[in-house]
């Protein structure tokens, strides 16, 4: 049964100590997009399970296409990183100065003298200018030459498909593609909607029209023919898309590939076993496999890097379709996002203009409150969980268990109120799980000590929220008479 259906399995040790022996690793564009995203450490470790394995590497043309498309847009969206955080630093020195001179603690009698506690406070956001300034130097100038590219080019060499010759060529790749979306046959049926943006639905490339919603399909077919020509019997497709028309998932669990894929290369190119991974679990399995020296601090930094950043290759468009009820739909325009051909990631950056979802964590949140709600975290981690714990970020726990990310955001203050608030922060956790960072997504709303956190209005709609939303859970605590977390029903 095994053989004759063998995309619903998973393969052997055995079987996976061969594929790192002996497999064909293709690496998606989102791949090499990803290595000017990467912290250096987590950089240079990727380049050296690369460069291990590059008499096997290999890429179909459109993904070194891809990254030749989106190379400059991706180090310019770094840099920006780095510059719109040194802008925060000089309005926050501003704002904080002008704050302690309308005091005017000097004069009212209290024996203090703030001249020396200024210039403590505008030394203390030197120092940060300073460290951020030293990261941004080492950033990747937008240029025609990067080390990234240079060392790519070095490790692949002529590794990379032939491109297509003529039109026709490419529209025979794609002739079926409405079909194969319409009956969710993977992969690339989750990216329909990028033909809805005129802007980028089509671009050009030596003469050749490409439809963007077709790129995934592109590539698959490349893959497979690259397979058939020379007779591979064996391929691992490296990834860091998330969606699930690659992936199969099952209760909040990434699987492996989606079985159709499987067997689509066995019966196309006569495959014998084909597998992918994303890049962290790339990292380990390297690590495992091949010995390959890789610092636990990569696959974190790996880790988080998915889960900041949804690609401009692979981010979904999140539309009416995809967000079912009004109340989101509407959110979107109040939060002044729009709602039509919406990439993911332009959302989140969005929500982070509105900073309600930083409201959540502030820091004047007292420690014991923190290491209470730590503690009833704990209490929810299955013993093969793994927590990272994130104070004043967003979700402020991540539980992993291998393929399952959960995150767990704790909101300690009433929101002010506001249903706005609330919807940005179900927006926030709808993008994360639209865009693969996570499985699941719960919100953990904290009375504080003498407070009644959330009103009652703003409790019933969150009810409402995450009814239409299975992969979204809302918890609410109060404080018992011994000062320890307890769950209330809402």
């Amino acid at each position: 049964m095994r053989k004759a259906f063998s995309g619903f399995y998973k393969p052997t040790p055995d079987d996976l100590l061969e594929l790192w022996r002996e497999a064909t690793f293709v690496l998606d564009a989102n791949v090499l997009l990803s290595l000017y995203r990467y912290p250096q450490q987590a950089r240079d470790d990727l380049f050296k399970v690369l460069e291990s394995i590059a008499n096997r590497l290999w890429i179909p043309f459109n993904v070194a296409l891809e990254f030749q498309r989106n190379r400059i847009a991706v180090i310019a969206a770094e840099n920006a990183k780095f510059e719109e955080t040194v802008d925060q630093l000089d309005a926050a020195e501003s704002k904080l100065v002008e704050a302690v001179e309308k005091l005017e603690l000097d004069r009212r009698g209290l024996g203090i003298d703030t001249a020396p506690l200024r210039e403590s406070l505008k030394g203390a956001i030197q120092e940060i200018r300073s460290a951020v300034s030293a990261g941004k130097s080492r950033q990747l100038a937008i240029s025609h030459d990067d080390e990234v590219r240079e060392r790519l080019e070095l490790i692949l060499r002529d590794n990379v498909g032939r491109p297509p010759t003529n039109q026709k060529e490419v529209d025979d790749l794609i002739t079926d593609g409405d079909f194969r979306y319409q009956r969710k046959i993977p992969p690339g049926f989750k990216d329909s909607s990028k033909a809805r943006n005129p802007t980028d639905a089509k671009y050009f490339h030596d003469g050749i029209e490409y439809t963007a919603e077709y790129g995934d399909l592109i590539v698959w077919r490349q893959v497979i023919a690259h397979a058939k020509r020379n007779g591979l019997q064996k391929v691992v497709f490296v990834t860091n898309d998330k969606k699930e028309d690659w992936w199969l998932r099952e209760s909040g669990k990434t699987l492996g590939p989606q079985p159709q894929l499987i067997q689509e290369i066995r019966r196309e190119a006569g495959v014998d076993v084909f597998w992918m991974y994303a890049v962290d679990q790339f990292l380990v399995h390297a690590r495992q496999f091949i010995n390959a020296e890789i610092d636990e601090s990569s696959v974190t930094e790996v880790r988080e890097a998915a889960a900041k950043n949804v690609n401009s290759e692979v981010s979904d468009n999140l539309t009416a379709t995809d967000v079912s009820t009004k109340e989101l739909v509407s959110a979107l325009h109040m939060l002044g996002v729009g709602t039509a051909q919406l990439p993911a990631y332009q959302l989140t950056k969005g929500l982070k203009r509105r900073r309600s979802i930083r409201s959540t964590t502030g820091q004047d949140v007292p420690s014991v409150v923190r290491q209470a709600a730590l503690a009833w975290v704990d209490n929810q981690r299955i013993p093969t969980e793994t927590v990272d714990t994130r104070f004043g970020r967003f979700p402020e726990f991540i539980l992993r268990d291998g393929s399952s990310v959960r995150g767990i955001h704790c909101v300690y203050d009433d929101l002010g109120g506001s249903e706005v608030n609330l919807l940005s922060l179900f927006l926030e956790c709808v993008t994360c799980v639209a865009a693969g960072s996570f499985t699941t997504v719960t919100i953990v709303f904290v009375s504080m000590p003498f407070t009644d956190g959330i009103n009652g209005a703003l409790r019933k709609k969150a009810g409402e929220y995450a009814s239409n939303f299975p992969s979204i859970k809302c918890v609410y605590l109060q404080f018992d008479d011994s000062f320890r977390v307890v769950e209330v029903k809402n």
